[in-house]
């Protein structure tokens, strides 16, 4: 059983994990991402007993005690999105690591891409029902699709969690069957397999999520837990503090209060931000999950109080800083662009490719504008990052390239190498898109 410890004495890591399945792209019903997060929430969050009570006797009314954990699930992200805008956090020993749950089941939503524009590391679950199903959508280049994707925004830390072994026995064939068809994968995108936890759990039975299993007792690697906690990267608090602000309103007429997200650093109450439109202001409260504190640090949501400041001097999902930020005029960003065809134009060839002079969106950190595509630098090997061709004139679909981008507004960007949260961009439109993140700002 994996227990709780004692955090008193110890520096808490902070960590952002994404929760993806496979599962829509297998059409399976049951949801591996609500009930694996159910049973990490249930065991490792500060969740009352009334609703741990509440959600069990929900399920007997179903007919099935073991529904308990999704309901559970759904029940604590709905009652906490206004605050931590539908993730959880979970009290792991060495860490607080916040879990956000994603659906894969297409990989090019732009909704997709912002989650995991701000998570650290991924957990990815795969069905063991369907074996010969996982080779096909291996050579159909879906999950490659996925890896890449994920790759490129730099998250290279991940969990590959195999579901439903009750539903084949516990085989252990089976296991490593999708084990190596996963691990044909990985390599070929830049993937070290030896950084990478393959886990065989069940999500009905609860095998290797929190208890060891007695019916895989040929599986001596980790917990799922435990696999979570050993990912957990410190958060240098010596970082300049930089906020997400998520949402800006008045409080009765009175309050000005700017939620939003900690990305790095920290900050306490009565020390001066700024943002792009925002002139030096005064923080005099900080407050989460509705309680006072002295100080936020990286990874917490919370709310700040600003006091009487005009909402026209800024807007949701602005970057605030604790130093004047100068927004770039270009930056070189290193993207793979993928291409997505609503309806049945199909043949449209101004969707198959971006050239000079591409006007899409941009989003860097939930920040959005327009913006330019002003050069396009070199094309690139999407796995090596060795450069195919100097100043190509158009990029296809799958393409990975060098742009140099000139954003139309002021925006408040970082390298990657600076800021990991603040360097993965999305750039494009309805019809097309492309992701990656920023090499070098000018």
């Amino acid at each position: 059983m994996y227990h709780s410890q004692d955090k008193s004495n110890k520096t808490i890591k902070k960590l952002s994990v994404l929760l993806t399945s496979d599962q829509d792209f297998c059409n399976y019903s049951h949801s591996s991402i609500e009930a694996i997060g159910g049973h990490l929430a249930y065991h490792l969050t500060e969740a009352s007993e009334e609703l741990k009570e509440q959600c069990l006797k929900e399920s007997e009314e179903i007919g099935d005690p073991k529904y308990q954990y999704p309901i559970f699930f759904d029940r604590l992200i709905h009652s906490r999105a206004k605050d931590i805008k539908g993730v959880i956090t979970l009290k792991l020993p060495d860490s607080d690591c916040t879990l956000v749950p994603s659906n894969c089941s297409n990989i090019k939503e732009g909704d997709f891409f912002k989650k995991l524009s701000f998570v650290d590391s991924a957990i990815v679950t795969f069905s063991a029902m369907n074996k010969a199903l996982h080779e096909e959508l291996a050579e159909q280049n879906d999950y490659k699709d996925l890896f890449c994707n994920m790759f490129t925004f730099g998250i290279k830390e991940v969990i590959i969690a195999v579901d439903n072994m009750d539903m084949v026995d516990y085989d252990e064939e089976q296991f490593e069957s999708i084990k190596r068809t996963i691990s044909n994968i990985l390599p070929k995108i830049g993937y070290r397999l030896n950084k990478v936890n393959f886990i065989p759990i069940s999500s009905t039975t609860e095998d290797n999520i929190c208890e060891n299993s007695s019916n895989m007792q040929w599986y001596q690697g980790p917990l799922l837990c435990t696999a979570v906690n050993q990912l957990a990267q410190a958060r240098t608090l010596y970082h300049p503090f930089k906020f997400l602000c998520s949402e800006a309103y008045r409080e009765e007429k009175k309050t000005t209060l700017f939620e939003g997200k900690v990305i790095e650093g920290s900050i306490t109450a009565g020390s001066n931000i700024y943002g792009i439109k925002l002139p030096k202001t005064k923080v005099l409260e900080i407050f989460k999950f509705g309680e006072s504190i002295s100080e936020a640090k990286a990874g917490d949501f919370v709310t700040l109080n600003v006091g009487k400041k005009s909402l026209k001097e800024i807007k949701s999902e602005h970057i605030l800083t604790d130093v004047p930020v100068p927004p770039p005029s270009s930056f070189d960003a290193h993207c793979i662009f993928i291409k997505i065809i609503n309806g049945t134009a199909e043949d449209l060839d101004n969707k198959d490719y971006i050239t000079v002079g591409y006007q899409c969106r941009l989003s860097i950190g939930g920040t959005q504008t327009c913006c330019v595509v002003s050069e396009i630098i070199s094309k690139l090997d999407k796995r090596t990052g060795r450069v195919l061709e100097e100043n190509p004139e158009k990029i296809y679909s799958g393409d990975a390239a060098i742009f140099k981008i000139t954003p139309c507004k002021p925006i408040i960007c970082y390298s990657f190498i600076e800021s990991a949260k603040l360097g993965r961009l999305l750039v494009g439109n309805q019809e097309s898109l492309a992701v990656g993140i920023v090499k070098s700002i000018e």
